[in-house]
């Protein structure tokens, strides 16, 4: 049997490319996720441009800011604490008895995409997030 803890390429025994660090572990992990997430849901607590998505949540936000940062940081290739944590279900049926319309979902992107910014994160990486944010938020629309 092969010892996958060797560091060295099965055919060539040379040495193996290290491997490449996910997104997660590239914009800063766990902490860095939890200061997104934390920005965000301060976004749509008080900006008032985001009223409409604000009324959508419970009054106490402590239990979506936990489940969207293991949610984003198994998104990104972190711990998978989040599907455990859901039961394995998926994030679009999580939020299928919602009625979302074009305004919720362009305020998510619109809040979410402040968060990243105001976290400094790499645009190569925030770029891509936003984007296939946007696409997931899009995919939401049921109303």
């Amino acid at each position: 049997m092969y010892d996958m803890s060797k560091t060295e390429d099965r055919e060539s025994g040379a040495p193996a490319a290290a491997p490449r660090p996910t997104p997660y572990e590239m914009i800063g992990g766990k902490e860095k996720i939890r200061r997104i997430v934390d920005r965000f849901y301060d976004l749509i607590d008080m900006a008032p441009e985001f009223q409409r998505l604000r009324s959508m949540h419970a009054r106490d936000l402590s239990p979506m800011r936990q489940s969207l940062s293991s949610y984003l940081g198994f998104w990104l290739g972190g711990p998978e604490s989040w599907q455990p944590l859901k039961g394995g279900g998926c994030v679009m049926s999580l939020h299928a008895r919602f009625l979302i319309d074009q305004d919720h979902a362009q305020q998510w992107i619109d809040a979410m995409s402040r968060a990243i910014d105001d976290e400094g994160v790499d645009p190569r990486i925030s770029n891509a997030m936003k984007e296939a944010m946007a696409r997931m938020c899009a995919g939401m629309i049921s109303a």
